[in-house]
């Protein structure tokens, strides 16, 4: 009979799996990291922050990903450890921006919430955060710009500016954690987590419009008309959690997938 390998974890909180000769905490909402056998040295740690919210209104841009930021050498220290899960922005209401994301926080690092997208009705602006909203391109002539990306400025970066409003009308779309907001409203790509992180067993992080791979996070939301949310680099469909761009006259776009960033 084959002996069975039994991993024990020094730690509690969050889902607990064992991959690769690695324990994985996995936190989709705050919680407590208690390290019970420590300290833990070589941590390695992914904190990806909520999404902005897409701005309202046909033209309006789509919200930025939430900044995700990755380490490796981490140590954690013996007792409690508060993990801090950042929520997605709100989109827009009457004509305004979405808002920002919120931040996530884990060991020290943090990222920053992704920027609200462009709203129709001026002086609104595209937010800056993690990763920028997209700006608004409206029938009225307006062609605003996207937010800055990797705000505040931290390394390694967390993120990317999201893209100007185009005049046809349309809506720039929101970045990502992989790449600026794209052409065509399109929301910048996510990014895959490292190795360590994915499981086959563990399919958080997957975006819409691909059975897999999983585990992509931190795209960008499409614009207004009809953009598409976050596409990964190496496949055009929507990706890694970034919701699609509604369209006019009365099609609302999607929301980020849970738990992404998107």
């Amino acid at each position: 009979k084959i002996a069975e390998l039994t991993a024990t974890a020094k730690a509690t909180g969050g889902a607990i799996s064992f991959y690769g000769s690695k324990t994985v905490h996995t936190f989709t909402t705050s919680g407590d990291f208690n390290v019970t056998d420590g300290p833990i040295t070589g941590v390695e740690l992914v904190v990806v922050a909520g999404g902005g919210g897409g701005g309202d209104y046909y033209g309006a841009g789509g919200g930025g990903a939430g900044g995700y930021r990755s380490f490796t050498g981490y140590t954690a220290n013996p007792g409690s450890n508060v993990i801090t899960i950042g929520g997605g922005g709100h989109v827009g209401r009457s004509l305004n921006s979405g808002s920002n994301g919120t931040p996530s926080s884990a060991l020290n690092a943090t990222s920053h919430g992704g920027g609200g997208g462009d709203g129709y009705l001026p002086p609104n602006s595209a937010g800056s955060g993690g990763s920028g909203g997209g700006g608004a391109g409206t029938d009225n002539g307006n062609r605003d710009a996207g937010g800055a990306g990797n705000t505040p400025n931290v390394s390694p970066s967390q993120g990317n500016p999201g893209a100007a409003g185009f005049a046809q009308p349309g809506g720039g779309g929101g970045g990502g954690a992989g790449d600026t907001g794209g052409p065509n409203q399109t929301g910048g790509d996510g990014i895959q987590l490292p190795a360590t992180f994915r499981d086959p067993a563990q399919t958080f992080g997957l975006g819409p419009g691909s059975p897999s791979p999983y585990h992509w996070v931190a795209g960008g939301g499409g614009g207004a008309d009809n953009g598409a949310g976050g596409a990964s680099p190496s496949a055009p469909t929507p990706y890694a959690g970034g919701g699609k761009g509604g369209s006019h006259p009365a099609n609302s776009g999607t929301s980020g997938q849970a738990s992404t960033g998107g």
